[in-house]
């Protein structure tokens, strides 16, 4: 199956930064948890198709990845579908925010932005740096805008 090895990475990352914190608080997996979670699991999926299209050059081509099973174009076409799905979650939460609608927004255009530059042949530190960055990029923008709201 094309992808497959990303998916445990995914459902490991949603489980243990939203399913987990929640459980260990003692509250309850609501809607809003769920989406989330959902979220979280599309986000890191997003995240991952840079190094998979930059790992193109050095997997073999048995492994099966998406990128080497569907090509460049067609990874990335998926990458900005879940980009949308992403946000379009947001708004089918119970609860949402200014904050969490502007923070989920710039983080999408952000991802959106580096799935599009990405490239097979890019810098090394282009995934190091900037993709693992995106997570620490969205933090530093809701401590910004949470600091603007006070």
């Amino acid at each position: 199956m094309a992808g497959f090895k990303i998916v445990p990475v995914a459902l490991v990352w949603a489980g243990t930064t939203v399913v987990l914190p929640v459980w260990a608080a003692g509250s309850a997996l609501s809607w809003d948890v769920w989406i989330e979670t959902i979220q979280r699991l599309i986000l890191v999926l997003i995240l991952i198709l840079p190094f998979e299209i930059r790992d193109m050059k050095y997997d073999p081509p048995e492994l099966k990845t998406f990128p080497r099973r569907y090509g460049m174009v067609k990874t990335k076409t998926l990458g900005i579908l879940l980009i949308f799905l992403f946000f379009f979650l947001t708004l089918l939460k119970d609860e949402t925010t200014q904050l969490e609608i502007l923070s989920k927004t710039l983080l999408s255009l952000g991802m959106g932005s580096i799935l599009l530059i990405t490239k097979k042949n890019q810098n090394k530190y282009f995934s190091a740096f900037w993709v693992e960055a995106i997570p620490i990029f969205w933090w530093i923008l809701i401590w910004v805008l949470i600091g603007r709201e006070n």
